[in-house]
């Protein structure tokens, strides 16, 4: 595979920061980093992200229904308080196995899904009765300006075209809709005790063979003018960290971007 050089996100070259080893590659993984939208890339002779759906994934996805439930409950929640009222048609990318859906559903959101792990889709499809599509998220299967709100949640740290992808999803977006945005936390403080090494338990770059871009705020800013959308709010899951991070200038990796009207 040849060598990354230019930003995934803004297309400005990037510096060679160093070699990370990976779960299960031996080869060495390059990681890089774009100093003009502050976002860092690694780059994997074999990308693990298109690998084969398991037994243990969809044990681990079976196990955490009830964090992924509680999540979109208080983001909707959040939204309530933002009077932003719960209507019109719900988009899942990468749903999973439909948690997130089943609980847009029952606020009255027509829901609709995507979902490329054919047992996690038939999962959705067969247990949940939800209405799911199997395959990766296509933009030319949705009119534009078609949904008050889009989910994608871990996501957009695993995809080749992460400007594309954004860029898409805003196009399909109504106007006042809400875009939520979940991103594995890669602030400042994240990356300083990663660099420390004071526990392993501690890593930003524990998974560079799916990982392959690390985002801070500054990215999300960056993709948000080049969208012409604006980061209405950020969600925090525990109430007792609101405070200390916004002290500390940290995210929780959680956004809630809305198009204007």
């Amino acid at each position: 595979m040849e060598t990354l050089t230019n930003c995934r996100v803004c297309h400005q070259p990037l510096k060679f920061i160093k070699n990370l080893q990976g779960n299960r590659i031996a080869v060495p993984i390059p990681l890089y980093a774009c100093y003009n939208c502050h976002t860092m890339f690694t780059h994997p002779k074999e990308f693990m992200a298109q690998r084969q759906f398991d037994d243990f994934d969809m044990d681990w996805y079976l196990k955490r229904k009830p964090k992924a439930q509680n999540k979109i409950t208080n983001v909707l929640h959040k939204m309530t308080k933002m009077s932003i009222k719960h209507e019109g048609k719900f988009l899942d990318i990468g749903c999973g196995l439909g948690y997130s859906m089943e609980v847009a559903k029952n606020y009255g959101y027509e829901t609709f899904g995507v979902e490329p792990l054919v047992a996690a889709a038939n999962h959705a499809i067969d247990e949940l009765h939800l209405n799911v599509k199997k395959g990766f998220f296509d933009p030319k299967d949705y009119p534009a300006n078609s949904f008050d709100l889009i989910w994608l949640d871990q996501v957009l740290e695993h995809v080749y075209e992460p400007d594309k992808l954004f860029a898409d999803i805003i196009t399909i977006l109504k106007p006042g809709g809400i875009f939520f945005l979940g991103l594995p936390n890669v602030d400042w403080m994240w990356l300083l005790l990663t660099q420390a090494k004071l526990t392993p338990k501690i890593n930003v770059f524990n998974d560079p063979e799916e990982h392959i871009n690390y985002y801070q705020r500054k990215s999300i800013e960056y993709l948000c003018k080049q969208n012409g959308v604006v980061i209405a709010d950020l969600f925090y899951p525990r109430n007792f960290i609101k405070i200390p991070f916004k002290i500390l200038n940290m995210t929780t990796g959680y956004y809630l971007i809305q198009k204007p009207k």
